[in-house]
């Protein structure tokens, strides 16, 4: 199988590297904490998902074409990873930042299983106070599938408090 990937932009990666993401100033663990989540939140995926994503520019027909994905593989479409990244910062926003997307500071997160359309997706969020000094909060995060039992992503996040000022 071959693939391509596209830089728009002028990017500097100082070498060789497998992100163009900027390093976190928070890191995911390598194990879940071992206490239940602060927050869970579900989301319900709908069938034609896949297809409003194709709104994002991204028109890779493993999204709508069943036949690609099977080929593939996944046993049909699988949702962009964009959408359940989406659902998980969303779930954060409203349980950790009180609804305020400004509040959102950083966020990164690793994919590890695919989503199909109409899947229920379970957020996990375990919080704690930065040692960062500023009032922020780390957040780890992992989302499973409900209907497999797989997990679909997990990382993590830093939340500035409600008192500060959105930066941006």
């Amino acid at each position: 199988m071959m693939s391509s990937s596209y830089n728009f932009g002028k990017y500097d990666l100082g070498g060789f590297s497998k992100s163009v993401s900027p390093k976190l100033s928070v890191q995911t663990q390598k194990t879940a904490p071992k206490h239940d989540p602060n927050f869970t939140a579900t989301d319900v995926t709908t069938p034609e998902q896949a297809l409003l994503y194709r709104l994002s520019g991204d028109y890779n027909p493993l999204h709508i074409d069943p036949s690609i994905g099977s080929k593939l593989g996944f046993g049909g479409t699988i949702l962009h990873g964009l959408c359940s990244y989406g659902i998980a910062a969303r779930a954060i926003v409203k349980h950790v930042a009180g609804g305020d997307g400004t509040r959102l500071l950083e966020m990164g997160g690793r994919f590890t299983s695919p989503v199909k359309p109409g899947q229920t997706l379970v957020t996990l969020i375990w919080t704690q106070p930065a040692k960062d000094g500023k009032g922020d909060t780390t957040v780890e995060f992992a989302q499973q599938i409900k209907e497999t039992g797989k997990w679909s992503i997990a990382g993590c996040a830093l939340v500035a408090p409600a008192s500060s000022k959105s930066k941006l």
